[in-house]
């Protein structure tokens, strides 16, 4: 009895690891912070140190910065900069052939077939909570044909994780940039 229930978890956390089938999901990263002058010890901190009234212009920043890098654009930005809790998505983010050709090196099972240009489009969102900040974003994959203006949502198995961690690991190093006084 207490094997089948090992086997059961074990398939549960297993099946957890795996790219979703019923559509993208949202992957979420905590990235640490401090607010200045908090914080005891004999050493530096060399992580994030935001001040509360730096938490939207650098949580802006790090998400700007990230979707320019894809290179892909946001719909709008408001002046004021993105508000927390609110969802934010991205233009198509094309593929690059070398792009393609990690994702397939990386994801043997669920390989992208050549001949069609792929483009991933994101929804991005952030919030501020104690000591960290939580950034969650979902992938989601499309292509088109290479005289098309028409995008297409790719309907077989992919591994939306793979894209949404490259995102969040851009978000990430753009967070801290942009923390850093200027």
């Amino acid at each position: 009895m207490m094997r089948a229930r090992y086997l059961v978890a074990t398939f549960l956390l297993a099946s957890c690891a795996l790219p979703s089938f019923a559509g993208p999901k949202t992957i979420k990263l905590e990235v640490p912070f401090r607010r200045p002058g908090m914080g005891v010890g004999g050493g530096e901190y060399t992580g994030i140190i935001l001040d509360m009234a730096d938490d939207k212009k650098v949580n802006t920043c790090a998400i700007v910065q990230a979707v320019q890098a894809l290179p892909a654009g946001l719909a709008h930005i408001p002046d004021d900069g993105l508000d927390a809790k609110q969802l934010y998505t991205t233009d198509y983010s094309k593929l690059s052939s070398d792009a393609l050709a990690e994702y397939n090196k990386q994801n043997g099972d669920m390989q992208l077939p050549a001949g069609r240009l792929y483009g991933v489009v994101y929804d991005v969102s952030y919030e501020v909570k104690q000591g960290s900040l939580l950034y969650q974003v979902k992938a989601k994959l499309y292509y088109t044909g290479s005289g098309s203006a028409k995008w297409y949502e790719y309907g077989k198995k992919y591994n939306d994780t793979y894209f949404s961690k490259n995102f969040l690991s851009a978000i990430e190093q753009q967070a801290h940039t942009c923390a850093k006084p200027k």
